[in-house]
């Protein structure tokens, strides 16, 4: 990484939302319903508290100072689905 000038311990991290905010913005959605627009990119920051795989599939439990969220991370395709309420 460093030598293509990347820092691999990278101090700074701009983060746009924190994990309650996310759960507000996205609470009307239904179950599978998606969003996929240029306000639904978003950087998050957080520990990652637990992790569960299967296959292609993982799910992590992401908590920050304002709450817990569920990431799906899918290998198959390019897209990050977060769920609140964990």
């Amino acid at each position: 990484m460093r030598s293509k000038g990347l820092d691999p311990y990278a101090y700074e991290w701009n983060k746009t939302h924190g994990a309650n905010q996310l759960q507000d913005i996205y609470r009307d959605l239904g179950n599978g319903e998606e969003k996929n627009s240029e306000n639904d990119h978003v950087s998050v920051a957080g520990r990652i508290v637990a992790r569960r795989a299967f296959g292609k599939l993982a799910f992590l439990t992401l908590r920050d100072d304002s709450g817990t969220i569920q990431v799906f991370f899918c290998t198959f395709c390019c897209f990050l689905y977060v769920h609140g309420n964990c």
